[in-house]
């Protein structure tokens, strides 16, 4: 096995590095989001997630969960720009790429550990847009007329 040498990483870090950065490659394109916003904006935002994830394991608290998505988000509105319109993004848009990235990171990849994944759980928000809050009326509507 390789050890630590300077600015080499040995084997196993490596490994950790390039897992992480799929996870987030894969949590960016599940958003379905990339196409509203400016060109490389995507690898701006990939490196911000890969930032904040690397801080998961110090939150021990809703306050700190809260903050944590209260600064990326405010990150965001203040750095991403709309590809039609050269507007600020919204903050629902940041918070629908973060929820989402936060819930492959953390619930389907168990990441940044097992443990920690169950302490972060009861804190992910479920990433609601207008889609499926029209989906949803429409299946509230349907429920509701009588035949």
């Amino acid at each position: 096995m390789l050890k630590n040498t300077g600015d080499q990483m040995d084997a196993l870090e490596l490994a950790e590095k390039a897992k992480k950065q799929n996870i987030i490659d894969m949590a960016v394109g599940f958003t379905a989001m990339m196409p509203l916003f400016q060109e490389r904006s995507a690898d701006l935002i990939k490196e911000k997630l890969a930032d904040l994830f690397e801080g998961l394991d110090r939150i021990s608290s809703d306050h700190d969960f809260s903050k944590m998505h209260r600064d990326f988000c405010q990150w965001f509105v203040k750095t991403i720009r709309l590809a039609k319109t050269e507007e600020p993004s919204s903050y629902g848009h940041a918070a629908k790429v973060l929820d989402l990235a936060l819930k492959v990171y953390v619930y389907y990849c168990k990441m940044p550990s097992p443990a920690k994944q169950e302490s972060l759980m009861p804190r992910l928000n479920g990433a609601i847009d207008m889609p499926i809050l029209r989906l949803n009326k429409d299946l509230l509507s349907f429920g509701s007329k009588k035949s």
